[in-house]
C-alpha cells in the first residue's frame, strides 16, 4: 500500500538544541500512527512538522505527494486539521460560531455559509454529540467538553488527516472513554487518516493501528503493529519495567511493575 503521509529524515534544532534527528516515518491512507515515549522525546515537535507548522532544519514532510512546506495556509488545512492539546479561548463565541470558523478553508472570513459547510458543520456535531453545547459559550467548557467541541472542529475542516496531539491528557475517566471512542469512530467509520501523540500506553492499545516509541529526539521503538507491542520494547522506552495483563473483556492492558 503507497504512503499517504511520510516523513523523511527529519531533523529539527531550536536554539542551537537538537529535538529531532533523523525521524522517518509513513503512513497509508485511513491508516492510525500513535506516537510515545517519555517526556521531552520530540512528540509533540514532531507533530508540528507533520501539521506544516513547524519547517524542519532538514528532511521533508509529504503528504498525498504534496510537500508540506510548500502548500499555502488555507489548501493545508483543507488537507490536515490539528487538534491541540489545550485552546485558550479569550473570545466568548458559541460553539456553534466557533464551529463556522472552522469551516474558514472552504469559505473565507466572511462569505455566508453554503449548505455543504452546514452539512459538513451537521455532520461534525452528529458525529461528536455535542449538540447541547452549541449555544454554550466556548469559555465556560470543561476541560472534557472543550476536547470534544476541538476534535468536531477539526471535523468540520473534512481533512483527510488529523492530528491530535494528547487527547486524553488531563481528562476524567468519563470523558477519556468518549474522546478514545470517537477518535476510533473518526478513524473507522469516516476513514480519516489519524496521527496523535500520548502518554497512555493503554490508549495506544485501544486504538489499535501502528505505534512508534521516540527518546531523546530519535525513533528507538519502530513502527509496531499495537497487538505485538512488547513489554521489553515498552519498558526501554520509558526507562522502567512493565507489566500486562487482560481485563474481563480480554482487553490486554499494561502498567510499570513499580507503582508509587
Amino acid at each position: 500500500m503507497n504512503a499517504f503521509l511520510t516523513a523523511q529524515n527529519i531533523n529539527i534544532t531550536l536554539g542551537g538544541a537538537p529535538i529531532l534527528n533523523d525521524i522517518s516515518l509513513d503512513l497509508p491512507e485511513r491508516g492510525l500512527l500513535t506516537l510515545i515515549g517519555p517526556n521531552g522525546a520530540g512528540k509533540s515537535t514532531l507533530l508540528k512538522c507533520l501539521a506544516g507548522l513547524l519547517p524542519p532544519t532538514a528532511g521533508k514532510v509529504e503528504l498525498a505527494g504534496n510537500s508540506i512546506g510548500t502548500l499555502p495556509g488555507r489548501e493545508r488545512a483543507k488537507l490536515i486539521a490539528v487538534v491541540p492539546q489545550e485552546a485558550l479561548f479569550t473570545v466568548p463565541f458559541t460553539v456553534a460560531e466557533f464551529l463556522e470558523l472552522a469551516r474558514y478553508p472552504h469559505r473565507g472570513s466572511f462569505s455566508p455559509l453554503t449548505t455543504a459547510d452546514r452539512a459538513a458543520i451537521a455532520q461534525a456535531v452528529a458525529v461528536t454529540d455535542i449538540a447541547p453545547l452549541l449555544h454554550r459559550t466556548v469559555t465556560t467548557l470543561s476541560g472534557g467538553e472543550k476536547r470534544l467541541v476541538l476534535i468536531a472542529a477539526a471535523l468540520c475542516q473534512e481533512s483527510p488527516l488529523m492530528l491530535l496531539d494528547e487527547p486524553t491528557a488531563a481528562l476524567d475517566p468519563a470523558h477519556r472513554t468518549a474522546v478514545l471512542r470517537l477518535i476510533k469512530k473518526v478513524h473507522g467509520e469516516l476513514g480519516r487518516t489519524i496521527v496523535l501523540v500520548t502518554h497512555e500506553v493503554n490508549d495506544t492499545l485501544f486504538l489499535g493501528g501502528t505505534v512508534i516509541g521516540l527518546k531523546k529526539g530519535r525513533i528507538t521503538l519502530a513502527a509496531t503493529a499495537t497487538e505485538k507491542l512488547e513489554l521489553a520494547a515498552l519498558g526501554a522506552l520509558f526507562d522502567i519495567p512493565f507489566t500486562h495483563w487482560h481485563d474481563e473483556a480480554g482487553r490486554r492492558l499494561v502498567a510499570p511493575e513499580v507503582t508509587p
